[in-house]
């Protein structure tokens, strides 16, 4: 079975799956910039948390068990933080999953921001002449293999894939919103 790290791994080199695979260190993830990045991501997946507060919040850990809850949670319509979804041959996690009625919603936090301009014209995810923009590529081949695994666990239902992400240009009441998080 490939996981979705693995899966993420894979597209830059094959031999990274077999070293992660072997317990074997990484050297690129320990810098200072590296550091900084994931500490402004955890202030946006605060943020989100707020925008499904009867979520039920799953551990992050990598527990066959956690997909067994997340498919009950989701088969009664709750909403799971944290979801995991598993098959056959591969696993993914997404910050949120939630279930309404024939629909699942996956919702990954993204902290890249989105320009209201580039979108409404149609060119956020794509270029003019209608190419993936490369800084939005993985994101969306890590979404198309979590809906891939969810719409193998549940096919009589539709799958729709969103985004948490900031948005530039947006205004809000309180100023520097994000700097009220850690």
């Amino acid at each position: 079975m490939i996981a979705e790290h693995e899966y993420r791994l894979g597209r830059s080199c094959l031999h990274k799956i077999l070293h992660s695979r072997a317990g074997l260190p990484r050297n690129d993830t320990d810098n200072a910039f590296s550091a900084w990045m994931r500490s402004e991501a955890k202030k946006l997946a605060a943020i989100s948390h707020h925008l499904f507060l009867d979520a039920v919040h799953l551990s992050p850990a990598n527990d066959a068990r956690l997909a067994d809850q997340t498919s009950e949670i989701i088969a009664a319509g709750g909403t799971v933080a944290g979801a995991r979804f598993v098959v056959e041959s591969a696993s993914c996690r997404v910050d949120f999953a939630t279930r309404l009625g024939s629909v699942i919603r996956l919702y990954q936090i993204v902290p890249k921001c989105v320009d209201l301009e580039k979108h409404r014209r149609g060119w956020e995810f794509a270029t003019q002449a209608g190419n993936v923009r490369g800084e939005w590529r993985g994101h969306l081949e890590d979404m198309a293999l979590r809906l891939w695994i969810v719409q193998r666990l549940w096919p009589q239902l539709r799958v729709v894939p969103f985004f948490i992400t900031p948005v530039r240009g947006a205004s809000v009441d309180v100023e520097a919103l994000h700097s009220f998080f850690e």
